[in-house]
């Protein structure tokens, strides 16, 4: 995720502008490749019919990243969302968590064991949420 400003030094795209790009961008599955102001080498959009709100962004150990927020699955109940990319950011898996609740995420880390622990909301609750590197629920 470099680009070559016109010296022909390499500049690192900063999570915070990926972040930028990935939360404007998630409301179709669709990918385009951009070069703009040599600064934005890729952006991807994320989701579909549903309304999806990313809130937290990490950079994974392979290189990918790792979006979580939540998901309007049907009307009045939200579901956490959790999205893992590869370095280009394709897709390479997602998976929601939840109940008939209104449940959202606001918060993301990677653990050492190469999992994720996201944070926030359960109804009315606060919520913590061990998975697996795929995403598989090893704790709520």
């Amino acid at each position: 995720m470099f680009a070559k400003s016109p010296s022909g030094e390499r500049r690192t795209l900063t999570a915070t502008m990926l972040s930028m790009l990935l939360i404007l961008g998630l409301l179709s599955s669709s990918s385009v490749l951009s070069v703009k102001a040599n600064l934005v080498t890729w952006y991807q959009t994320y989701g579909g019919s549903s309304s999806e709100f990313p809130y937290s962004l990490v950079a994974t150990s392979d290189g990918g990243y790792a979006i979580v927020g939540y998901v309007d699955t049907t009307s009045n109940n939200l579901d956490v969302w959790l999205v893992k990319t590869d370095a280009y950011g394709n897709m390479e898996w997602n998976k929601t968590y939840g109940e008939e609740t209104r449940d959202r995420a606001y918060s993301l880390v990677q653990a050492s064991d190469g999992g994720y622990v996201f944070a926030g909301v359960k109804g009315s609750f606060g919520w913590l949420v061990k998975v697996d590197a795929y995403g598989n629920v090893e704790w709520s």
